[in-house]
């Protein structure tokens, strides 16, 4: 699912299919904040599946080269 199914939706569950009361920047802030949301409220083992290891980055002299 991407962003616009996902903010089409939510227009549809907020009864605004038209998207005329709910601008589009304020339904992605809200997607935003219910993803935020959901990650603090779920166990920590579950959120190690979404930890990715970032090789590309060297730190040299305590920066980020």
């Amino acid at each position: 699912m991407n962003v616009m199914e996902m903010m089409d939706l939510l227009s549809l569950r907020l009864e605004d299919a038209e998207k005329g009361q709910f601008t589009p920047a304020f339904m992605l802030k809200a997607l935003n904040n219910a993803q935020i949301g959901l990650a603090n409220k779920l166990h920590n083992n579950y959120l190690t599946e979404l930890q990715v290891l970032d090789t590309n980055k060297s730190l040299t002299t305590g920066a980020l080269a």
